[in-house]
């Protein structure tokens, strides 16, 4: 299976029309000051979720994780890593993850480097845009511009015991009005779904075996 490579913050939503992208971040915003608030370092190995009334981000605290619009998995493995000017390698960004936030808004993960920091804002609305399953959000503060590279499993599997395609259909589109975003699709007709990523590029890795 072939890795979906995307660049910069994103937000999923199932796919009314082709040729209309979703706009899940328009006028969204978490409490400034919580009335309750967990805050503690991360473990990597210690599970994190995200849940809502229409989807889910379940994953580890170092951010890897998958993401759900009832009752269809969208994605797994979802992978960042950042490329910057002066270095041969990427950077596992995930491994980096040093501190968890969750308050009743939102689940903040930060990756801590001597670069750049990076805060993965997550949450799963109650309201918006009809069908929003969850949205990420990626608060960079760098030293220097850089390349964050966001990559992720395809799925579009329903929930067990419900039979799914063994492979969904992946494809980029592109808007009159210069969206762009991803579209995973099952050969049924209308069981589609969008991850949409402003300025994001689309790019294709290797499996991972």
């Amino acid at each position: 299976m072939n890795r979906a490579v995307l660049l910069a913050a994103c937000g999923l939503a199932p796919v009314a029309m082709l040729g209309q992208a979703p706009a899940p971040l328009q006028g969204w915003t978490a409490a400034k000051t919580p009335a309750l608030h967990i805050s503690q370092e991360t473990d990597s190995w210690r599970p994190f979720s995200v849940v809502g009334p229409r989807g889910a981000l379940l994953g580890e605290q170092n951010g890897v994780c998958e993401a759900w619009i009832y009752p269809w998995k969208i994605f797994s493995d979802l992978r960042i890593s950042a490329q910057m000017p002066g270095l041969p390698e990427q950077v596992d960004v995930n491994a980096l993850a040093t501190w968890i936030d969750v308050t009743p808004e939102a689940t903040t993960l930060t990756y801590s480097h001597e670069n750049f920091t990076i805060h993965q804002i997550m949450f799963a609305p109650k309201e918006g845009p009809e069908g929003v399953g969850a949205v990420v959000l990626f608060q960079i503060e760098a030293v220097h511009p850089m390349t964050l590279t966001i990559s992720f499993l395809p799925a579009m599997q329903r929930m067990w015991p419900a039979a799914s395609d063994p492979q969904p259909n992946e494809d980029w589109v592109k808007n009159p009005d210069g969206s762009e975003f991803y579209v995973l699709s099952e050969d049924l007709p209308g069981e589609a779904a969008a991850l949409a990523m402003p300025t994001a590029e689309p790019g294709i890795l290797p499996a991972v075996q």
